[in-house]
């Protein structure tokens, strides 16, 4: 049975260094996989023209088999001049059009600024609901750069699978029920 797989991404590439080759698998299992990228990823490094960064993204989400790369479009390493509404409210539409069984999203606590803020944003756009057909939820770290963090940052990255919520916590009106259904499986 195909499952609906949703990536949420900072920049251009960030999609495919964190987890190209776990995408490549869900579609070669005949996952459909959108990839939902919210920076254009070049105008800071390579000025107004670029370097074709939209247009490679493409061809390598082709190449993986990704079903749709959309790309958000916001300016490269200036999501923090932005609400964190307007990042939340493009990923919930995306969610409810995808409807996602699993997703994967970088992991926020590295140096990088725009990767911190797209998780934040996407934890909210992907929080518990009665009717979210969300299963997984998984964050992921990819070396680079930006992977360093300051002494200052509490967050270590640890592998985050998210169960999905019960029906019970999810419709719980107690601020522990919700977040109950997402912390981090003990470990057997």
């Amino acid at each position: 049975m195909s499952r609906s797989v949703l990536v949420i991404a900072a920049h251009p590439d960030d999609e495919l260094l964190g987890c190209g080759g776990t995408v490549a698998l869900h579609a070669r299992a005949g996952d459909e996989v959108t990839a939902v990228i919210a920076c254009e990823g070049e105008s800071l490094r390579y000025g107004p023209g670029g370097v074709g960064q939209s247009e490679h993204s493409r061809r390598a989400a082709e190449m993986l088999g990704l079903k749709e790369s959309r790309q958000l479009g916001f300016p490269d390493q200036r999501l923090d001049t932005l609400t964190l509404l307007d990042l939340i409210a493009p990923l919930e539409r995306a969610v409810r059009e995808v409807r996602p069984a699993v997703v994967y999203c970088q992991f926020g606590g590295d140096a990088n600024r725009d990767h911190e803020l797209l998780f934040r944003a996407a934890l909210v756009a992907t929080r518990p609901a009665a009717s979210s057909p969300i299963r997984g939820w998984t964050s992921r770290r990819r070396s680079s750069r930006s992977s360093v963090r300051w002494p200052v940052t509490r967050a270590r990255f640890g592998p985050t699978r998210i169960p999905a919520p019960s029906r019970r916590c999810a419709t719980a009106h107690t601020p522990g029920a919700i977040s109950a259904a997402w912390r981090r499986p003990k470990s057997s």
